[in-house]
Formats: structure tokens, C-alpha cells, sequence
């Protein structure tokens, strides 16, 4: 009698128990989304006031964020600890894995309806040459992160195939997620044509592709089969068709933004040579190695007139791999397509579609951009590589970086911050000409070590110097500026102060180095022929050649400047 009453019980107590067991299990998954989505808000943070490509702003107001995000998983694991009774925790089958794409939909239905609100003029945007930007600071990027969620919007919409749903396997929490990605993917799809990136079309195109092909391929394939063995010559017309089409869009695609895509190619093609002569791990920047790879590439004068026409001093070379192999190294480069390809395997492996589709989109992506160097991509990238991977310690992981980036990085962001604020006021204060105010803010930025890396910075101090005639000084500047950026205005200057100290042969060295960073200029072709005009330096027969090159030669934009520069060189004898 004792064992049935006891039998009885258990039965009437197993489902109360089992109840408040799924209980706690959703409220962990809610409050690990809502962490989650925290941990991604850095992409919500714009900082206007701040000189634009600066991203201590974000990274600083990231930090509480940060810390409520990694509080609310430490929650969520003690809630989870007390589902003692579960046989399959939530968190160690699927909880990054799940929560992970919800938080990253939430974000680019975030972002969508920014952009949207930007369209209609309810909200400004991030660049004065642009309508729609989203948080970010130029649309390349804003088009980048919608296509890095689109996949995971498919992916999620295609969960369970309609086909199912007459079998009954459908609840009605999917049902209604389904419909939510669906709607969420319809909202970005509204956004990304207008963003006109054409490297943000193809990476969704790439990621929804692959989406796509692992939910239908079978029936996909099954199809081709019936139809080829029916219609073989209706089929090979039809594939002739449809290469046509790629081929023609493809061309339209180029020919949208022509001497864009030719600039990034030839910045690859530098990039190349920069690697080529660096092969290891470099400390100078991306900036000093390429245009040490261009100026030596233009002084050999085999080169093509349109790729004088589109040569620039990029800060980045708008292809992430190549970037990091020019900074880390060829092995650095290895490792890292080592790892992708092991997390795109893994991914096909388990069966994690939307996160190899994401993770496609992004590796496309940074093949024509560079979304490595943004804070939202980063962290984005950071968690999704974490959901690969089942159990907590992902989301120890993702703790350890925000307590890195609260405690560890705070106060260097703090630092910087403060320092792009003041550089701020000393920006406006030079571009009006007070250069002793200016001088004084920039002394004060540099004291404090808070902008070591911004190669604009040391070119408006050391211009600033130059204004004053402190020549030295500047020059000391300058040649900061110059490992840090790639700009010729840089060299232009410090010939300028050699000229001033009547160090001619060094002056005429540095206007050649600008010469051959962009040939297409013609302001160094006019400080030559001023050099060469000196009685102190005087060289009629390069005076000649200076003075031809710069009253025939054609400027991308004629400006007032550049007719100056022909009235002031033919006076010259």
C-alpha cells in the first residue's frame, strides 16, 4: 500500500515540477535574448560630434552595455543551474545557437527602420553625401550588416518547410517566429537596394543562396533530373539564358560606380606588391605600406592612365584579408581561412544554415569592404562564432569580453574620447586660421597619448606648426602623419619646411615622393617648379619640364586653385 501511495504521488507531483522546470527554462531564454541584444547594441551607437572614422566613442558608450549584457547571462546560467530535473538543458543543446540569430534580427529590423526613417526624413543621417546610412557613418557598411542578417531572416522563415505544417510538426511559437523573420527579412529587403552597395547585394546574395539551396536542393535536383531527361535542349537554352543574365548584370553592377570598382581593384593590385615586399608581420600601417607600394609602382612609369585616374591613399584596402595579411602576415592569413573554413564545415555538419549563411555573407563582404574595423562587426562576428559552439563556455567567453572591454580597455577609450572631443575644438579653431589656439589644444592631444594612431591628427598639428614656422616641430609631426597615412599632402608639407631651412635637395625629395604617390596631382608639380625657380636652386631646364606639366597636364576637377597655380608658374623665369 505504502509503494502505491508513493507511485501516486510522483504522479501527481511530476507535472508541476515539470512545469515550473520549462518555466525557468523560458525566462533564461528571454533574459539571455534580451543580454544578447544588449551585447550587440554597440551598432545602435553613433557619434556625430566625434571627427568621423573615430570609433573610441563607440567602443566607450559600449561599456554599460557591455556590463548589463554580461551580468544577464551570468543570470541566465543560475537560472538554467536550477533546472536540475531537465535531461536537455536549453543552454547546452541550443542556447547561443538559437538566441544568437534572434538578437542579430532584432538589430537589422533596428537598423531597417532607421534607414526607412532616414528615407522619409524623420531622421538625419550619418554623412552629409548620403541619405541613408543607418547608425553607421557611410552606406557601405549599413548595407553590409542588413546582409549579414538577411540570411539568418531565410533561414529562419524556411525553419520548418510549409510542407510540414500539414503533418502537424509546426507549434504555434514557430509559427509565429516564422512569421516574424519573414516579416523582418521583407523590412531589410525594403532598405538594402537603396543603400546602392553593391558589395552588401552580393554577400546577401551569397548568404541567401546558400540559405536556400540547403532547404530545396533535394527537390531542386530531383526537378533537373525529370526536366533534363525530358526537355534536354529546352534546358541547355535556358542555362545559355541564364549565364546571359549574370553576365549582363554583372556588367551593370560595374558599370553602376565604374571608377569604384576600378579603384578597388587597383588598391588590391598595391596591396598586392605591399605584401609582396612585407610578407610578415609589419608594425608600421596599412596607410606607410601602401603607399610606400604605390610611390615605388608609380616611379617605374609602367603604369596605365586609368589607374592614375583612380588612385587614391585609402586608410584601408577595402578587402579585410589582404589588410590583416599587410599587418599580421601570409601565416596570419592562413590561420585565419583554416578557421572559417572549419566553422562553415561545422556549420554544415550540425546543420547551423542561417549561421553558415550569415557567416558567407560576412566573408563576402569583407572581400570589397572592410567591416573588421567596426565595432558593430566585430561584436557581431564575435557572437556568431560563438554560436557555433554548444555549452557555456561561449557564453564565459562572451563575458570575459565585456569584463575585457569594461575594466580592461575603459579607461584607454576614455582616454581617446576625451581626446577626439578636444580634437574637435582644435580642428574647427585650425580650419579658421587661430593657429596658436590650435596649437595649444593639439600640444595638449599629444601630451596625453590618447590619439597615437591618427594619422590626421599629426597632419593638422604638424600643418598647424608649419603655418607657425616652426619647421623642426612640424616636420617631427609630419613624419608621424606619414606612417600613419598615405596622403602626399603629407610630403608636400614637409618639403615645404626643408624649403623653408633651405635644405633644398631634402625638399626636392619629398615633392618627388608625392609626385609618385599620385602622379594625377599637380600641386607638387607646382612646388617644384617654385623649388627650381630659387636662385639658390636654381635648374632652368627642370623649371621648363615643371611649368609644361603643370599649365597642360588634366586635373580629375578643375578648380580656382589649380588656375592659380598656372597664372603663378608662368610668371616664373
Amino acid at each position: 500500500m505504502q509503494r502505491m501511495k508513493t507511485q501516486e504521488e510522483n504522479r501527481t507531483e511530476k507535472p508541476g515540477k515539470v512545469y515550473v522546470q520549462i518555466w525557468r527554462e523560458q525566462v533564461a531564454q528571454g533574459v539571455l535574448y534580451v543580454s544578447l541584444c544588449l551585447f550587440l547594441s554597440v551598432v545602435c551607437i553613433s557619434t556625430p560630434e566625434l571627427p568621423e572614422g573615430t570609433t573610441a566613442g563607440q567602443w566607450l558608450a559600449w561599456r554599460i552595455p557591455a556590463c548589463v549584457s554580461a551580468a544577464g547571462i551570468v543570470l541566465a546560467l543560475l537560472i538554467q543551474a536550477s533546472c536540475n530535473g531537465c535531461q536537455r538543458s536549453y543552454f547546452v543543446y541550443g542556447g547561443m545557437e538559437t538566441a544568437v540569430p534572434w538578437a542579430l534580427i532584432t538589430m537589422g529590423v533596428i537598423q531597417a527602420v532607421w534607414g526607412l526613417c532616414q528615407m522619409f526624413g524623420l531622421l538625419p543621417s550619418g554623412h552629409s553625401h548620403y541619405a541613408l546610412t543607418g547608425s553607421f557613418a557611410n552606406p557601405g557598411p549599413y548595407g553590409g550588416y542588413l546582409a549579414l542578417v538577411l540570411p539568418l531572416c531565410l533561414n529562419r522563415y524556411l525553419d520548418l518547410f510549409p510542407a510540414y505544417m500539414s503533418a502537424g510538426f509546426m507549434t504555434d511559437a514557430k509559427r509565429r517566429g516564422r512569421k516574424l523573420a519573414g516579416a523582418a527579412g521583407l523590412l531589410i529587403l525594403m532598405v538594402l537596394p537603396a543603400t546602392m552597395s553593391r558589395s552588401a547585394w552580393l554577400a546577401a546574395a551569397v548568404g541567401c543562396g546558400w540559405v536556400g539551396w540547403w532547404w530545396f536542393s533535394w527537390y531542386l535536383v530531383r526537378w533537373w533530373q525529370v526536366v533534363w531527361r525530358r526537355w534536354r535542349g529546352r534546358c541547355i537554352a535556358w542555362c545559355g539564358v541564364a549565364v546571359a543574365v549574370v553576365v549582363v548584370a554583372g556588367v551593370g553592377i560595374f558599370l553602376l560606380k565604374p571608377d569604384s570598382a576600378l579603384g578597388r581593384l587597383f588598391i588590391w593590385k598595391m596591396t598586392c606588391r605591399a605584401i609582396a615586399s612585407h610578407p610578415f608581420m609589419n608594425f608600421d600601417g596599412f596607410p606607410a605600406l601602401y603607399g610606400e607600394a604605390q610611390s615605388s609602382y608609380f616611379a617605374s612609369g609602367d603604369y596605365a592612365a586609368w589607374e592614375e585616374r583612380v588612385a587614391g591613399t585609402p586608410e584601408y584596402a577595402f578587402n579585410d584579408y589582404l589588410d590583416f595579411t599587410v599587418m599580421l602576415g601570409i601565416p596570419f592569413l592562413v590561420v585565419l581561412l583554416a578557421v572559417l573554413s572549419y566553422l562553415l564545415w561545422r556549420g554544415r555538419y550540425v546543420s547551423l544554415t542561417g549561421h553558415n549563411g550569415a557567416l558567407l555573407s560576412l566573408i563576402v563582404f569583407a572581400f570589397s569592404s572592410y567591416p573588421m574595423h567596426l565595432p558593430a562587426f566585430i561584436v557581431a562576428g564575435f557572437l556568431l562564432v560563438m554560436s557555433y559552439f554548444p555549452g557555456r563556455i561561449p557564453m564565459v567567453l562572451v563575458i570575459l569580453m565585456a569584463m575585457w572591454q569594461c575594466f580592461g580597455m575603459g579607461n584607454d577609450w576614455k582616454r581617446q574620447t576625451d581626446d577626439c572631443r578636444l580634437w574637435a575644438e582644435a580642428r574647427m579653431l585650425y580650419r579658421m586660421g587661430a593657429d596658436e589656439a590650435a596649437a595649444e589644444k593639439y600640444n595638449a592631444i599629444w601630451r596625453s597619448e590618447g590619439l597615437q594612431d591618427e594619422g590626421a591628427f599629426y597632419f593638422e598639428y604638424g600643418h598647424c606648426l608649419h603655418r607657425l614656422k616652426e619647421h623642426t616641430w612640424s616636420n617631427y609631426m609630419l613624419k608621424e602623419a606619414a606612417r600613419l597615412t598615405a596622403d602626399p599632402m603629407v610630403l608636400n608639407i614637409m618639403g615645404k619646411n626643408w624649403q623653408a631651412v633651405k635644405e633644398y635637395r631634402k625638399a626636392e625629395e619629398c615633392f618627388w615622393q608625392a609626385v609618385h604617390r599620385l602622379p594625377g596631382r599637380i600641386y607638387p608639380y607646382y612646388l617644384l617648379a617654385k623649388l627650381y625657380a630659387l636662385p639658390d636652386y636654381r635648374h632652368p631646364d627642370k623649371l621648363e619640364e615643371m611649368k609644361r606639366i603643370v599649365l597642360t597636364k588634366e586635373p580629375k576637377v578643375m578648380s580656382t586653385a589649380i588656375r592659380e597655380m598656372r597664372e603663378e608658374v608662368e610668371k616664373l623665369e
